[in-house]
């Protein structure tokens, strides 16, 4: 994450100290949060809650960097050949000349002067914001280190970290299996939803149960925070199954079906009660497929959404169940009865599943979700100037007229011309050059109000557009949306049209209609001119306008198809992996699909 502000000079360093102090206070609440949650269960031998602390403390890296801007007063003749020296000081060597950047900047800059225009502070602020992000790159470079001793397990979850375990003298390698054999059990009894804190094999860092524990700290903390409940790898796969059945329901008044869906959901039921499997998250888009079944059916589509997906794949119920139980203690007192009474039960379900599949006429669930990894294209172009727009594509054709033609000084109104645009445009002897439609120009330079438009653009997109598409018009869930890049789990059948879609949306290309919710627009990436830089969509009961980065901005995308039981880890590695070959290998505004 990056910010860049223009703040008062005399601040500039308490400023970043400050935020850089947020961002660490920040994360150990979010680690006193889990300390304390898990607290009641530790172990005898736990961290105690400054050990829990300092564990934390290394975690977020903030590097930042304040670059003066020169006294205006100096005059701009003396601010560009302090701007030259600076950056030759810090940038220019024999190996490493100026470039072609600082030549275009250098050419606007005369262009202004020599056409008579007074340059601003404004003129200059591309300039400095160079030298800052490059100084940022060199501090960067340089990292922080701290020499920590480390012992015992791995973490599962974040592996460059060590896992919790016992804390003493003379701390012994069976002690640390221990501490988490009673972890584990302590946790599975005492605490409501224990199998999603922490399974039977796992071992955890304080930053992996901080990360485990992020959702619950943020419910805490924010009252109206949508719902955080997560969708396994399993419900995913058979998200398309559950969708084509609540639709079969909805449309038509199949009784076959329906006493068909309701017997596998009471069996299931009961299978469910003896193992530690949780009620599954409700994909949007199923739940409004649901409501559109009769009345009769309604409740069982209902509980259909809410049936793990484990329990809708044949081969599930060949196991043994013996680490899936919801009472350990009944398993180890008749281990025999026990399993003998969960493989009645099993059987009863496989049954009945097959007898759902059989009178829907659907295939059978699926065992393959995917992984979307979508990242936008040369975003360091956009935020350093090298996409900014011409000068002719910003100003209207009547107005590129008359600045070439010159214009009078309205306050001196001494009826002579000033020219100095004409400078800016490319001329052949008395015309603008032009391109077909386009009329050539020089680029703008970079202002604030450029950075401004791509940040509120790129916030609408994470923020507003992101999780609609993903969740309300594609049978997916989001995991992480933020400025350019979106991370999301997509069940197979509709991954490709979903990557398309948010492809769309990055660049604008959907067709605004006010009357339409967001999730219901067409895409329009074929049409070249079918986006203007913002989308008009209803939100509630209103109309609202979302800019975009507009027509020349483009992603990339890579997809990962995997099996459920495939590490999902390991998955999104995949995903990631394809979205550097869409981007390196395809040549970027493309998407690549890896299959594992």
């Amino acid at each position: 994450n990056r910010f860049f502000a223009v703040v008062p000079a005399e601040r500039a360093e308490e400023l970043a100290t400050r935020a850089e102090k947020a961002v660490e206070a920040a994360l150990q609440e979010a680690g006193k949060f889990a300390f304390d949650f898990l607290k009641p269960v530790f172990p005898d031998t736990h961290p105690n809650e400054q050990q829990w602390a300092d564990q934390l403390a290394n975690f977020a890296e903030c590097y930042w960097v304040c670059t003066d801007l020169p006294d205006w007063k100096q005059g701009t003749k003396d601010i560009n050949n302090l701007y030259a020296e600076t950056y030759d000081g810090l940038f220019v060597t024999e190996a490493a000349e100026r470039g072609e950047k600082w030549k275009y900047r250098d050419d606007i800059y005369k262009a202004y002067r020599e056409g008579g225009f007074h340059p601003n502070i404004g003129t200059f602020y591309g300039r400095f914001y160079e030298i800052t992000e490059k100084a940022v790159g060199a501090r960067k470079s340089l990292r922080d280190f701290v020499q920590t001793e480390e012992s015992g397990y791995r973490c599962s979850l974040i592996p460059g970290r060590p896992a919790l375990g016992p804390v003493g003298k003379n701390v012994k390698p069976g002690d640390y299996d221990n501490f988490w054999a009673n972890f584990y059990e302590n946790v599975q009894a005492r605490l409501r939803k224990g199998g999603s804190i922490l399974g039977k094999n796992e071992r955890l860092s304080v930053l992996g149960f901080t990360k485990r524990l992020f959702a619950d700290y943020l419910k805490q903390k924010i009252s109206e925070l949508p719902n955080n409940r997560f969708i396994s790898t399993h419900s995913l796969a058979v998200a398309d199954f559950k969708l084509k059945l609540a639709e079969i329901l909805a449309a038509s008044d199949s009784k076959d079906v329906s006493e068909a869906l309701t017997e596998f959901i009471d069996t299931a039921d009961r299978f469910m009660k003896v193992l530690a499997l949780e009620d599954e998250y409700w994909l949007p888009k199923i739940k409004h497929s649901a409501k559109e079944a009769n009345l009769e059916c309604k409740l069982n589509v209902i509980n259909l959404c809410t049936i793990p997906g484990e329990l809708l794949q044949n081969d599930y119920y060949d196991g043994a169940f013996k680490d899936d139980v919801k009472d350990p203690n009944r398993y180890k007192t008749d281990a025999q009865g026990f399993q003998r009474d969960v493989n009645v039960m099993a059987a009863e379900a496989k049954a009945c599943l097959n007898n759902l599949i059989r009178m829907s006429g659907l295939p059978a669930p699926s065992k393959y979700y995917a992984i979307l990894y979508l990242d936008g294209d040369d975003m360091g172009k956009w935020l350093s100037g090298d996409n900014a727009p011409m000068f002719s594509e910003v100003l209207h054709p009547v107005a590129v007229k008359s600045l070439v033609n010159g214009i009078e000084d309205p306050q001196k109104r001494t009826g002579d011309l000033y020219k100095g645009w004409a400078q800016v445009f490319e001329m052949d002897g008395d015309k603008v050059k032009r391109d077909g439609k386009k009329t050539l120009s020089k680029k703008r330079p970079q202002a604030p109000t450029q950075h401004m438009a791509i940040s509120r653009a790129l916030n609408n997109y994470s923020l507003e557009i992101v999780r609609r598409i993903v969740e309300e018009r594609f049978l997916g869930k989001l995991i992480y949306a933020g400025g350019d890049d979106v991370v999301a789990m997509v069940s197979i059948g509709e991954a490709l049209e979903c990557a398309e879609t948010l492809r769309a949306a990055f660049s604008g290309h959907l067709k605004s209609d006010k009357e339409k919710t967001l999730h219901k627009l067409e895409v329009t990436l074929d049409d070249d001119e079918a986006s203007n830089g913002f989308i008009v969509h209803q939100w509630g009961s209103k109309p609202i306008i979302s800019t975009t980065l507009g027509p020349n901005a483009s992603a990339s995308c890579g997809i990962a198809i995997a099996h459920y039981m495939y590490p999902l880890k390991q998955a999104m590695a995949d995903a990631r992996k394809a979205e550097k070959y869409a981007k390196n290998t395809l040549g970027r505004d493309a998407f690549a699909v890896n299959i594992v």
